[in-house]
This record gives C-alpha cells, sequence and structure tokens, in this order.
C-alpha cells in the first residue's frame, strides 16, 4: 500500500513538473488600433500566469506569435520577455525603441518584407540571438542606433531596400564573422561605431551606393583585413579613426571621394592608392593628422607607399608637406612639444 501511494506521489509531482516547464504558445494582439504596447503585452501575459523579468526569464519563457493585425510593435512592448520562439507578422511596419530589448532567449528571427524601420536598441542585448533573416523583397530602410548591439548573430545579409545602418547598430556582435551587401544596395550612410568591435570580420565589400562611413564605424574589428570599394563608388566621406585598429595592410580609395578624417586606418598599413587628386590641405584639417600620422609610422618600421596617378606626384609631395607643416604650427600655437618621428614613407605614380 506504501508504495502504490509513494509511485502515485511521483507520478503527481512528475506531472506538475511537466505542467509548468511546457512552453506556452502565446499569440498577442492590440487591445486598440494597429499598435501593440506594453500594456497589451502585460495584460496577456497575465492571463497565462506569466511576467517579463530580467532574472526569471527561463522560468517565464513562451513562443510569441504577433497577430497580422499588429502594424506597429509599441516601445518596450516586450522589453526583458522571456521569448525562445518568434514570429512576427506579416504587416508589421516598424519595430519601435527597446521592442525586443534584453529578450535573452531569442535566437532567430525572420523579419517580414513589410517591415520599414528596426528602433532604436530594439534587440538590443538580445545576447542568444544568432540569426537575422531578410526577405528578398524587403522593404526595410533604417536600422536605428543599438538595433542588435551585444548579440551573437553570427552573419547578416543586407536587402538592397536599406539606406542607413544606425550609430552602434551591430556595435560588440562578437561573432559576426561576415556581413554582405547586395549588387543593388541603396544603401547610403553606416554611422558612427555601426561595427565597433566586431572582431571576427576579416573582409567588407562595400556597394556603390554607400556615400558615407561615420566616425569609428569599424572601430577594433581586429580581423578586418580588407575592405573594398567598387569602381562606381559613390563614397565622399570617410571620417575619422573609421578603421582604427583593424588589420587593414591596403586600401585603394574611390574616385569620388573628397573627405577624409583623421587617423583613420592603424600604423600597420602598408599601401594606399589615391585614383585623382581630391584632398588639398591649405590649412590645418583632418586631413593633416591623417596623412602625418601615416608617413610617420612611428610605431612600424615599414614604408609606406602612396600610389597616385601619373603626373600628380609632385602635387601629393606638397600637399603631405604642407600636412607636415601644418602640424607643426598647431603644435607650436599650443606651446606642446613637437612630434618628430621619422618620415617613413614613398609616392609611386602608375
Amino acid at each position: 500500500m506504501k508504495i502504490n501511494v509513494f509511485i502515485i506521489f511521483i507520478i503527481f509531482v512528475v506531472s506538475i513538473n511537466s505542467l509548468y516547464s511546457k512552453v506556452q504558445k502565446i499569440t498577442f494582439k492590440p487591445s486598440y488600433g494597429n499598435t501593440l504596447t506594453q500594456a497589451d503585452v502585460d495584460n496577456t501575459l497575465k492571463e497565462y500566469g506569466l511576467k517579463r523579468s530580467m532574472l526569471d526569464q527561463d522560468k517565464n519563457k513562451f513562443e510569441c506569435i504577433i497577430d497580422n493585425s499588429v502594424m506597429y510593435v509599441g516601445k518596450s512592448a516586450f522589453l526583458k520577455c522571456g521569448i525562445i520562439n518568434l514570429t512576427l507578422s506579416n504587416n508589421l511596419i516598424s519595430i519601435l525603441d527597446s521592442g525586443f530589448q534584453f529578450c535573452m532567449l531569442i535566437k532567430k528571427i525572420v523579419f517580414p518584407e513589410s517591415l520599414e524601420e528596426i528602433g532604436t536598441e530594439a534587440f538590443g542585448a538580445c545576447f542568444d540571438l544568432v540569426s537575422i533573416t531578410f526577405p528578398a523583397n524587403s522593404k526595410l530602410k533604417k536600422i536605428k542606433k543599438g538595433g542588435f548591439t551585444f548579440s551573437h548573430i553570427t552573419n547578416v545579409s543586407f536587402p538592397e531596400s536599406l539606406e542607413e545602418i544606425g550609430t552602434e547598430a551591430f556595435r560588440s556582435c562578437s561573432k559576426l564573422k561576415t556581413i554582405n551587401f547586395p549588387q543593388n544596395s541603396n544603401l547610403k550612410t553606416i554611422n558612427k561605431y555601426a561595427f565597433f568591435k566586431c572582431n571576427q570580420i576579416n573582409q567588407v565589400v562595400f556597394p556603390e551606393s554607400l556615400e558615407k562611413l561615420d566616425s569609428n564605424a569599424f572601430d577594433e574589428c581586429s580581423k578586418l583585413k580588407t575592405i573594398i570599394f567598387p569602381a562606381n563608388s559613390k563614397l565622399y566621406k570617410i571620417a575619422d579613426m573609421c578603421f582604427i585598429g583593424t588589420s587593414i595592410i591596403e586600401v585603394i580609395f574611390p574616385k569620388s571621394l573628397i573627405n577624409i578624417g583623421e587617423t583613420i586606418f592603424s600604423d600597420n598599413l602598408e599601401k594606399m592608392t589615391f585614383q585623382t587628386f581630391v584632398i588639398p590641405c591649405n590649412n590645418f584639417t583632418e586631413s593633416t593628422w591623417f596623412i602625418t600620422h601615416l608617413c610617420t609610422k612611428k610605431r612600424s618600421n615599414k614604408v609606406l607607399t602612396i600610389k597616385v596617378p601619373n603626373g600628380s606626384k609632385e602635387q601629393y609631395n606638397s600637399w603631405i608637406q604642407k600636412c607636415f607643416d601644418n602640424e607643426n604650427k598647431y603644435y607650436s600655437s599650443q606651446s606642446i612639444w613637437k612630434r618628430d618621428y621619422k618620415r617613413n614613407y614613398k609616392i609611386v605614380e602608375y
């Protein structure tokens, strides 16, 4: 009799544990209109005996289905929720700021064609996120600040429609190895720190449409060795420290480039090629710091080779000398001890 009671008790305990460990599928709908709000999510979770939690997401995990009536996921709607599987609305237009921030159990996301914008930190600190997919006919135009920061995404193929990658959008995505831009990309801007410390990326082929690389965009991408700008590139600006902390040893600047920021490469750069003379330096400008930093090569004994079009060698020599003159004037005016590194470069015409 005692054995039978014990067996019944064990079956009861196992049944209770199975009940609570079973992951529930929950469909979320807006209480009003087409925007799913934080209150809508909280009310729905309450019906299932769940809650949002920073520390107990595993105890409050669920599969999330967002109803097709939803066009906007509101600000912080699913903040800190234990989502393990996410199905988005086929009519979704925008995911607002912090929409899924700190949803630390999400592993993959397939975005709908209709999506046009991913808000600030929408998927920030989704630490388990390893895969994001954009459909071929995506309407996505903008990924805003910190959209996927600190995730574990391994590769990204951006859609043609994308026009802007926001500040810190993929910051510290330490597992990110490849980023791909389609041939007919509409991308115009990669903002500050967009791929900061994505230290597994080794090559980037930029699209023709790109016009601006903002400061520190690829800063501390330590394994990045190769960057390629297409022949018909529209790039006009590379801002301060864009590729500092990388392993790039050679770069061919596009003809479209007219503005180069301060110290955009590390000292390991060995060769850079200009296709046209576009960077005169008559006053103290960013280009002074850019060229004097590279031409002194203070941490390396390797000679920097500067390749320039036939007939422009003297023009470049004059520009570099003006850069050094301007730097010396600046240090003198600021009563700062002048840098006196050995100039270690050569100019070669092609």
